[in-house]
Formats: C-alpha cells, structure tokens, sequence
C-alpha cells in the first residue's frame, strides 16, 4: 500500500523526479511512497512529504483510494517553505500547471495521475501516446 500526496501551491502541483538510486528513476510522481507497519495512510502522507521534499503539509481531502494506493489533497504549512530533496530517492522537483505535466517527461502511472487530476476538476493537455496509455 501506498501514499501519495497532491500539493497544491498557487494553482500548481508539485511534482517529483525519482532519482537513479530507485527501481522507477527518470520518472515524475507526486510526493508519497509506502506505508508503515500500524501506520495510517494519513500519518503515511504527511511523513513521506516531509521525508522527500522537506515539507510540512496539511491534508485536506481525501481524494481517492486506487488498487491500494491513497490519494490525498494537500497544502503547505509553513508559508517560509524550502524544499529539500531527499537525493537518495529524489533528485528533482518542479511546481506544474495540472495541464502541463506531461511537458516534465515521463510521468509514473500517467493513468492514476490522470484520474486524480481529473477528479479535482483538472483538465491535462493529453498527446497522443499519453491517450494510449489512459484508455
């Protein structure tokens, strides 16, 4: 089971690029990853933001449960954020326009991403490998 956070700035996203270190390197996700031991997916959430971005952040909604992966809407706490990446799992980051995700490269598992997205009433700009993959 996984966790994956959704954190919305100004309406932008932030997106992670998995570094080389990781089974799924060169690919942008959301910030999120597994859930412990008694841990609940919303404990799971707010640790893995602050674990691979640094942030602190505040859950909002709970937007989607997806084959046993957790979607949640987030914002920042601190309004003084810095994002320090945690290297060893990520090694880049960008603040995204929903629509232009796609502009980033390869995006992992561009069909949950895109029905989360489209659940909080986000329209992504889809080229046409990337309408493949979501049909």
């Amino acid at each position: 089971m996984a966790v994956w956070a959704i954190i919305e700035n100004k309406n932008e996203i932030l997106l992670i690029k998995r570094s080389e270190s990781t089974s799924i390197s060169g690919q942008w996700c959301f910030p999120g990853g597994g859930i412990k031991h008694a841990e609940s997916p919303e404990s799971a959430c707010v640790r893995e933001a602050k674990e691979e971005v640094g942030l602190n952040i505040e859950i909002l909604e709970f937007l989607m449960e997806y084959e046993g992966e957790y979607f949640y809407k987030c914002c920042i706490v601190d309004n003084d954020h810095e994002i320090t990446l945690k290297l060893n799992e990520c090694d880049s980051y960008s603040w995204v326009q929903p629509k232009y995700i796609l502009s980033l490269g390869i995006i992992m598992d561009l069909k949950k991403v895109y029905m989360v997205l489209n659940s909080m009433g986000y329209q992504i700009e889809l080229n046409d490998e990337a309408r493949n993959i979501i049909s």
